[in-house]
């Protein structure tokens, strides 16, 4: 028995403030050293046969250890070569089950090979094909000594024994032709040696396997499927690939695996949330690699929203969930609705890892996991979304932050000269384009990628083009997230971006509100629950516009330039200009004539109507406040100006700014008296100055 402590970890700190992991510890605790996790230090008990070795180290996912073989088959040649064992290595090679069969038919010296030894040991299941004849070779007792060593080490190979033509109870007492092969092995070996082989013949007859005598009535190929299906079912899945270098992920995908990893027998379901492209897959696949050994089955759907959109695409989804647990063909799933009842029927006594990759939307996740009766008990469930609003049902959410500035410059530098800092001549450079990516680890990875290998000359070109071209990759992945949000809240996020960065919430809601009389506070929520904005503090709101420096405003850009504003309704818009300004200017005027000493009207906001547009006024006078409108004709950007004594207007249309991003060309003038103008366009808010001299009659 090994006893490790661990003390000063975050895994010790969360037990002595939570009873559930403490409790969840007792299988694996004695009386003293429980005590000793409630008082501050936590004593790890690993057991030969008890916890899983994953468990007790949850380094990374590249700690598992790498298999060479699928599977290391022992057998006693003279006794089954030509019939059964040949029939079994078959199957598994039709299986694409990487299998090492050692010739026995070949000369052998009196001890076992070092070739033979090194495929055990990297082989992740061993079975064992016990026969008449199997004792009375030293070979294969000298193979099944070492198999069992590797099964009580912590790389926790399986061993899967099959009771060809004998039976388990002659293999654990060493009976029948067994004991008279072990008359013959006292005579030769040495007392130790046959000692050893006698405890490992009756460890491996205790184990659980096939016994062929079971199926005597059926035929032999059907023996040989059965144990196919659970070889595959006990491979489990190969370990999905994780980029060599994680920063800023240890501290989250520890904290989820020791969630999942608590002995209890609840579905638990644990949810990933955050923006696009900060990582939460990646800490998805690290969690799944290090937990996946555990379980009768499990299943990693990747990128499910892309996947529902295919024809049929959630049956499809539910027909790889079931064949990747299950390890065996399953009928087509023509309903969603059929599969769903394949789903509980043919999963809930199994004990499943789950993990449903980008979910967007709730039918998704009611056609996958519906309930949790679904699965087995002691089955886990991860949700990767960037929707919290998906994970009501979820037992611990997680909101993935962008990275620290010092985490940001460690993984571009590792993309962009393999090394965990940049080089001497290069740092500011890296600097400058770790501002533009922020801390988005795909943006990072990217232009890092970009970059590597390249000349400064290079350097200074590609990251002078950041901020006029955008990176069409990045900006590609990045404009899904904007395309996923309905109308309404397309221009609410293009509202926010335009103009409300850092404004407190309630001044935003207001104006919000004013313009589609929607309720701005489910409209500000959702975006937020999206990963779309962000609330800093209590009361102001900042978008990945700001959070993402250029990133996100070039989402803005690419919705300017589909739109095409500086093409349309010129003529039509210079009319409409016309009329409005004039209706404006007339009518500031005559609110300042009626009400002398007054503030002059503020119009805070245009809301386009099915109709046309309503300018919302709002006067202050001595704490009043007093509310108006006025229809307008549908226009274009606009911004009346003050040139000397001669009053112009001036069409405004997208421009590109020098940063990259589309905008609107603006002009302030300060005179005596101003008046804000809210002008909402189809799917921007901008605001715009009129300045207006003051009127001396």
């Amino acid at each position: 028995m090994n006893s490790t402590k661990i003390s000063d970890c975050e895994f010790v700190s969360n037990a002595i403030h939570n009873n559930d992991l403490v409790d969840g510890l007792s299988e694996y605790v004695s009386e003293t050293e429980y005590n000793e996790v409630n008082n501050g230090l936590l004593q790890l008990i690993i057991y030969p046969q008890g916890r899983p070795a994953e468990m007790a180290e949850p380094e990374s996912s590249r700690s598992i250890p790498e298999w060479t073989y699928d599977v290391f088959l022992s057998f006693r040649g003279e006794d089954t070569r030509k019939t059964f064992t040949d029939h079994l290595y078959a199957a598994l090679v039709q299986a694409k089950i990487h299998t090492f069969r050692d010739d026995d038919e070949l000369p052998r010296g009196e001890e076992i090979s070092d070739h033979v030894l090194r495929a055990i040991q990297e082989s992740k299941i061993s079975i064992v094909v016990f026969s008449k004849g199997y004792a009375s070779s030293r070979w294969c007792l000298d193979e099944l000594v070492e198999i069992l060593k590797c099964k009580r080490k912590k790389t926790g190979q399986i061993v899967l024994p099959i009771f060809y033509d004998i039976d388990p109870l002659d293999v654990r007492k060493q009976t029948g032709r067994f004991a008279e092969a072990f008359v013959k092995h006292e005579e030769r070996f040495e007392e130790k040696l046959v000692k050893e082989w006698r405890k490992a013949l009756k460890e491996a007859g205790n184990l659980s396997g096939w016994n062929l005598n079971d199926m005597a009535n059926g035929p032999e190929a059907n023996f040989v499927k059965e144990i196919i299906k659970d070889v595959l079912n006990k491979l489990g899945p190969k370990h999905l690939y994780v980029p060599e270098h994680l920063v800023g992920m240890d501290r989250l995908s520890r904290n989820i695996f020791y969630f999942l990893s608590t002995a209890i027998d609840d579905v638990q379901i644990v949810g990933i949330h955050g923006m696009l492209g900060i990582g939460k897959t990646t800490i998805a696949k690290v969690v799944f690699n290090q937990l996946c050994n555990g379980f009768e089955g499990s299943c990693f759907l990747s990128d499910i929203n892309e996947k529902s959109k295919q024809f049929n695409g959630l049956a499809l989804l539910q027909e790889q969930l079931l064949h990747n647990i299950l390890k065996q063909d399953v009928a087509n799933i023509n309903c969603v609705d059929r599969g769903k009842v394949l789903i509980k029927e043919r999963l809930c006594r199994k004990r499943v890892l789950l993990v449903a990759d980008d979910v967007a939307r709730q039918d998704q996740l009611n056609a996958l996991m519906g309930e949790r009766s679904w699965f087995g008990p002691g089955s886990r469930v991860i949700i990767t979304t960037r929707d919290s609003n998906l994970l009501r049902e979820a037992d611990q959410t997680n909101r993935i932050e962008e990275l620290e500035p010092d985490e940001a410059l460690q993984l571009f530098s590792w993309h962009a000269f393999k090394d965990t800092k940049p080089a001497k001549d290069y740092i500011e450079l890296s600097k400058k384009a770790v501002d533009y990516c922020g801390g988005l680890p795909f943006a990072l990875e990217v232009i890092g990628a970009r970059l590597s290998g390249k000349n400064r000359v290079t350097w200074e070109s590609e990251i002078d083009n950041l901020s006029r071209i955008p990176n069409q990759d990045i900006q590609g992945k990045l404009l899904t997230s904007y395309h996923a949000l309905d109308g309404e809240l397309q221009r609410a996020f293009l509202d926010i971006a335009c103009f409300f960065i850092g404004k407190e919430k309630e001044y935003v809601a207001k104006l919000l509100g004013a313009r589609c009389g929607y309720n701005p506070e489910v409209v500000l929520e959702t975006l937020h629950e999206r990963s779309m904005i962000k609330v800093l503090g209590e009361t102001e709101i900042s978008c990945w516009i700001l959070l993402m420096t250029n990133l996100i405003l070039e989402i803005a850009s690419a919705v300017f330039d589909q739109t095409g504003y500086a093409l349309i309704g010129m003529v039509l818009a210079f009319v409409a200009l016309l009329l409005a300004a004039v209706e404006l200017i007339h009518m500031a005027r005559k609110e300042r004539t009626k009400r002398v000493g007054l503030l002059p009207p503020f119009i805070l906001h245009a809301t386009r109507k099915p109709v046309g547009w309503t300018v919302i006024f709002h006067e202050r006078d001595r704490g009043r406040e007093t509310w108006s409108s006025i229809g307008l004709n549908p226009l274009q950007i606009f911004q009346p100006v003050e040139s000397g004594w001669r009053r112009r207007t001036r069409l405004f249309y997208p421009q590109r700014r020098r940063f990259g991003s589309n905008g609107f060309h603006q002009q302030r003038r300060r005179f005596k008296q101003q008046m804000d103008i809210f002008i909402l366009i189809p799917e921007l808010l901008e605001i715009r100055q009129l300045d207006l001299k003051k009127n001396s009659t």
